[in-house]
């Protein structure tokens, strides 16, 4: 499912067409005998302008759904046509004119038109997509759309972060806002941009207000990613479990159940899941960085060095690629390379603590200690969170001093507690 076209007259509706896009994905994931290539390799798929059957090798696919969006003050006009990728044959195509708050029944509409199309290729049973309400809130579900687009597309946590929280202010009962808020919190307090456990406790009290929509993925993940913070691991192990059973495509469960079973050293039972999520999401940076960590972790730098540079090569900005190539280049002995590509992570939006200091302890291990030095008295301005702790602590492991490293080792883990 490709992003559908922005056809408005301002060109300013590319949030709203890659939900309809995603929402479809979601509606059509559910459907047994259809498999959903991922909303990240789909999209780049698009931007970068590859033919149909480009599209279909490249994601392993029969069909591809494409579209377009008009909006106009209360109304949508959307078309939405499927193509058979070997045969270039249109099987599908619809025009719809509908009010804006009728989006969810819309997108359904779609959802069913393809099933349709392809219902002779399907295993013979009921194919009936469940019908959805209609918008409780027209604008906090476009902030919701807005926060998805800045946290996916744009990779901005913090203007995401306001999204949400403008889609929860209007509609409290909107549980995938809760849920997004949730994810941003817990990746704050990774970046060392917010206090672990204020973070964490913020995460918990969102999710608390998403449980209503019943089981989901994505709520699971967050859990995982907390208790993953927090170093409980058999927590983190059933949570990501948890998401995989609901949904057996979630990428970022399955890579961050690969990463904590590499921290366990079950190496053996770690690979399925981060091959799966490479095999779901092929053209997406995301499965190949959090592969390279779980190398990382186990020791095997050159290795971990590969999948950083596959995972800059679909995206030359990636920020988990970057400060990961940069710490593996400090490993294989590099680590003039590996404080340039940990100045290049260090951006306005990912500013904390955590990646600074990871900039710092580079810059101690290449015997640039006045540059060092500079980055630990910025880093002692700073609010004690655990993750800018340990990456200050690496810092003094590096200069040779171990009883600090290990001081300031302690009380991060006191602020996990």
């Amino acid at each position: 499912v490709l992003p559908f076209s922005d056809m408005s007259t301002a060109r300013d509706q590319e949030y709203l067409c890659e939900g309809m896009a995603e929402e479809i994905m979601n509606a059509l994931v559910s459907v047994p005998d259809i498999r959903v290539a991922s909303r990240t390799s789909a999209f780049r798929a698009s931007r970068e302008g590859k033919e149909l059957s480009e599209i279909g090798q490249a994601l392993s696919v029969g069909h591809v759904l494409e579209g377009s969006v008009r909006a106009a003050g209360d109304r949508l006009r959307v078309t939405a046509q499927l193509t058979d990728v070997e045969s270039g044959f249109q099987l599908w195509s619809e025009r719809f004119d509908r009010e804006a708050v009728e989006v969810f029944a819309l997108q359904d509409d779609i959802a069913a038109g393809v099933v349709a199309a392809v219902q002779e290729r399907l295993t013979p049973g009921e194919r009936v997509l469940r019908a959805r309400p209609r918008v409780a809130d027209l604008d906090a579900y476009k902030h919701y759309l807005k926060g998805r687009h800045l946290r996916f597309t744009l990779n901005d946590l913090g203007a995401a972060a306001k999204a949400y929280s403008e889609a929860v202010r209007l509609d409290p009962s909107h549980a995938p806002s809760w849920e997004g808020l949730a994810e941003i919190q817990v990746l704050s307090a990774a970046y060392g941009l917010r206090p672990a456990q204020e973070a964490y406790a913020a995460a918990t009290d969102a999710l608390s207000k998403a449980t209503h929509q019943g089981p989901s993925a994505d709520a699971s993940c967050v859990r995982g990613m907390i208790a993953f913070s927090k170093r409980d691991w058999a927590a983190a192990e059933r949570a990501f479990l948890s998401a995989i059973e609901i949904q057996s495509d979630h990428v970022q469960s399955r890579c961050w159940l690969g990463d904590v079973l590499g921290v366990l050293g079950r190496s053996s039972e770690a690979l399925p899941h981060l091959r799966h999520a490479q095999a779901v999401d092929p053209l997406s940076p995301y499965p190949y960085a959090m592969s390279g960590l779980f190398e990382l972790i186990a020791g095997r730098a050159a290795e971990a060095e590969e999948l950083f540079q596959q995972a800059l090569g679909f995206e030359a900005d990636n920020n988990l690629a970057l400060w990961g190539s940069g710490m593996t280049r400090v490993a294989l002995e590099q680590p003039d390379e590996g404080v340039a590509l940990l100045r290049r992570a260090v951006t306005p939006a990912h500013h904390g603590g955590f990646l600074h200091g990871i900039l710092g302890w580079a810059l101690a291990v290449a015997g640039r200690r006045d540059e060092a030095m500079e980055i630990v008295e910025e880093l002692r301005a700073r609010p004690d969170t655990a993750p800018t702790l340990v990456s200050e602590a690496w810092v003094w492991a590096a200069f040779g001093e171990p009883d600090e490293a290990f001081r300031l080792l302690d009380r991060a883990t006191e602020e996990l507690q």
